[in-house]
Order: C-alpha cells, then sequence, then structure tokens
C-alpha cells in the first residue's frame, strides 16, 4: 500500500495585471493498493519459518532433555555427598565437588535461574 499527498499553488499571470487575478489552491490525495497474485496461495518465506519454528522447538526440547538430565546428576551427587562420612576423607570432599559441579552446569543452563531461585529468601 503507498499514500502520497500533493498541494499546488497556481495563478494566471495577466501580462498588464500588477497581481495575479485568481490562486488556485489544489490538494491531491493518492493511494494504491496492490497484492501479488503469485503470492496469495503461497509465500516463499513460509517454508523458512515454519522451518526456524520446528528449529526453535527441537532445541527448546533438547534444553529441557539436558537440565533434566543436569537436575538429576546434582541430586544423585547431592545424596552421595550426604551419606558420605568425615572418615572417608578425600572421597567426601570429590563428592562434594561432582555436587557443586552440578549444580553449576544446571545453574548455567538455566540462564542463572537456579542461583536466583536459591537466594530467595
Amino acid at each position: 500500500m503507498s499514500v502520497r499527498g500533493a498541494r499546488a499553488l497556481d495563478w494566471d499571470d495577466e501580462v498588464y495585471a500588477e497581481r495575479p487575478l485568481e490562486v488556485g489552491n489544489n490538494l491531491v490525495l493518492e493511494a494504491r493498493l496492490s497484492w501479488r497474485l503469485d503470492r496469495v496461495a503461497y509465500d516463499p518465506a513460509e517454508p523458512r519459518l515454519a522451518d526456524a519454528e520446528r528449529d526453535l522447538a527441537r532445541a527448546r526440547g533438547a534444553l529441557d532433555a539436558e537440565v533434566t538430565t543436569l537436575y538429576y546428576r546434582w541430586r544423585r551427587a547431592e545424596a552421595a555427598a550426604a551419606e558420605a562420612t568425615d572418615d572417608e576423607g578425600a572421597a567426601l570432599a570429590g563428592k562434594q565437588l561432582d555436587a557443586e559441579e552440578a549444580w553449576s552446569l544446571l545453574d548455567a543452563r538455566t540462564g542463572g535461574w537456579l542461583a536466583r531461585q536459591a537466594c530467595r529468601p
């Protein structure tokens, strides 16, 4: 769609007149509407948009699966660290480190959401 407006002033100069006898003030408005008949039934951009939506849904599903896997990895590591006794020493430290690593990965994949939730009172 295109819209255009124009204003025109005109007058008729007489050879012996000191001023114009008549001044015309015209306002012209023009509107055009056009469409492409070849795109009424099929637009070449539609398949690209559908592909992008499908790729986004797949990426979202993959992220959900990864976050779920990391969550349960973190929970297992936390449970293993809680079951370890102080007698094991290095094994306890390793299990706590595994839990912290899993928590950090999970926090990173959720965009920091986990850390913000953990800081709430």
